[in-house]
């Protein structure tokens, strides 16, 4: 089972800078759940994050997993319940998930 499927685009390559900024002033509140390092095939270090968005013009929450690197942010919002358990490998393949 996943948590929060979209038929939208789920996986978004976004640059840090961006992030932030879209961030401070879209009305968007982040809490995060769970954090996790991992590495890449590549040996890139990325920290994994369960976040939960609420938007304060609508109230709604969504949750999605974020994967950022010094250089890029991932943003997935399909993924199982049980990522906290899945292999560097596994979390890395679901971080392309669109």
């Amino acid at each position: 089972m996943l948590v929060q499927p979209d038929a939208a685009i789920r996986r978004h390559d976004v640059p840090i800078a961006l992030l932030a900024a879209t961030t401070a002033h879209s009305g968007l509140a982040l809490a995060t759940r769970r954090t996790r390092r991992i590495h890449g095939a590549d040996g890139r270090a990325w920290d994994v994050l369960e976040q939960v968005s609420v938007t304060s013009v609508l109230g709604q929450s969504q949750l999605s997993l974020v994967f950022m690197s010094p250089e890029m942010v991932r943003r997935v919002r399909a993924y199982p319940p049980d990522w906290y358990e899945l292999s560097d490998a596994e979390l890395e393949t679901l971080s392309w998930r669109v």
